[in-house]
């Protein structure tokens, strides 16, 4: 049916217009931004990303996401570099985090 639909939407860095859900507690200058009438409150949302260092901007796009109403289900991102502690981080914060490889220095 139509609720197993796997929608994309691209969270970007850049200055909010007004069609945009923008996480306010970064810079304005460096804000993640999404549109609003890209997700409802009954969208489930796979969030997909290259890697995870501390995790602030993944942080700051399931806030966006969370902010129009929609559910986090999971993270999944390709590199973690675990020495920054970002999954880790959003592991606690309640994430269901994945990633592929993991790099350390140790």
């Amino acid at each position: 049916g139509e609720e197993d639909l796997l929608h994309v939407l691209v969270v970007r860095d850049g200055t909010a217009d007004r069609s945009e859900q923008c996480d306010n507690d970064r810079d304005d200058r460096n804000c993640l931004c999404i549109h609003e009438d890209a997700l409802s409150s009954d969208d489930r949302v796979l969030l997909v990303d290259d890697l995870i260092t501390t995790g602030e901007s993944i942080k700051a796009a399931c806030k966006c996401i969370e902010n129009l109403g929609a559910k986090v289900e999971k993270i999944i991102a390709l590199i973690d570099f675990a020495d920054k502690g970002g999954k880790e981080k959003l592991i606690e914060q309640g994430y269901k985090v994945a990633t592929v490889i993991t790099y350390s220095k140790q």
